[in-house]
């Protein structure tokens, strides 16, 4: 019987080691900057969020006429967890504004948490509250 001339098919240990460690030295930044947008796609969230929030609680007291000197509401969002405050205040006769008897300058303030570190963000708007219709009595 002759031995035969077996080739070795496949891969060695060592190049499959190799070949693991090139793909890991690949692969960590792209996983690193995946998780960075994750992040940062989190922090945008929370942003827009509280946006769209404190614009939507000014538009429920704009639309439940609410608002009068010196008032202040507040209300707790529960997703994403956020306390929202509104600080309403009658023009300064002085300013420019005042050309507006039922213009208010309000004063939104949305506070929250980012990675257990408190975030406060602000929005200043002017708006003009309609009187309520007067009642015409028919006889």
């Amino acid at each position: 019987m002759g031995l035969k001339n077996h080739k070795s098919e496949g891969f060695t240990f060592i190049e499959v080691m190799a070949a693991m460690v090139v793909f890991a030295f690949l692969s960590v930044p792209l996983v690193r900057s995946q998780l960075a947008v994750l992040r940062r796609s989190g922090i945008a969230f929370m942003l827009v969020s509280s946006m769209i929030e404190m614009r939507n609680f000014c538009v429920e007291l704009t639309r439940d006429a609410k608002f009068e000197k010196g008032e202040q509401f507040e209300k707790q969002v529960e997703y994403p967890p956020m306390r929202i405050t509104v600080n309403v205040k009658k023009c300064a006769e002085q300013s420019a504004l005042a050309v507006f008897p039922q213009g208010r300058i309000v004063a939104v303030e949305a506070e929250y948490e980012l990675r257990s570190q408190p975030q406060k963000e602000r929005l200043i708007s002017f708006l003009v509250v309609k009187p309520p219709p007067k009642k015409v009595l028919t006889p």
